[in-house]
């Protein structure tokens, strides 16, 4: 496998032109992950942990909120973090559960929030959308929310 990519920083809605800050990558079979002059990342459990949040994006767990609002995005909730150290704890990060996570995590909540169970998405999911509701789904997510959730295999703003 010889894959490129690069993790981003900025704002989620930039052009593709133009990020401010991220880390760029290779995966290939005989080094898992180099940057761009080939040599290992320092930190490989924050890689790793940072790609539990794209999968968990990716499945309708964890929203994510553009950068200039610092909102906390809707579908993000402790165990999305817990979820995150525990693939990073693989490569030698830290291991937390809910009751010794950082503090900077103590306002979210204790219980999951993902798109099949927080009311305000919840009755989007598993249906063919109509137009007309794919338009309210939308415009209720850029005003109201401030943040991209992707469901059905779709990603929605």
């Amino acid at each position: 496998m010889n894959q490129k990519g690069f993790i981003y920083t900025g704002n989620l809605l930039q052009t593709v032109n133009y990020y401010p800050s991220g880390v760029p990558f290779t995966l290939t079979d005989d080094d898992p992950v180099t940057d761009r002059l080939g040599k290992p990342f320092p930190s490989m459990s924050i890689i790793a942990h940072e790609f539990k949040h794209s999968s968990q994006f990716d499945t309708g767990e964890l929203s994510l909120s553009e950068g200039k609002t610092y909102k906390t995005p809707l579908l993000y909730d402790k165990i999305d973090e817990v979820e995150a150290y525990k693939r990073g704890s693989y490569y030698g990060g830290p291991k937390y559960s809910i009751d010794n996570l950082p503090q900077l995590y103590a306002a979210l909540s204790d219980t999951q929030r993902n798109c099949f169970n927080v009311k305000e998405l919840k009755q989007y999911v598993g249906i063919n959308l109509s137009e007309k509701h794919v338009n309210q789904l939308k415009h209720r997510l850029r005003t109201t929310f401030q943040q991209a959730v992707r469901f059905n295999g779709t990603t929605y703003y």
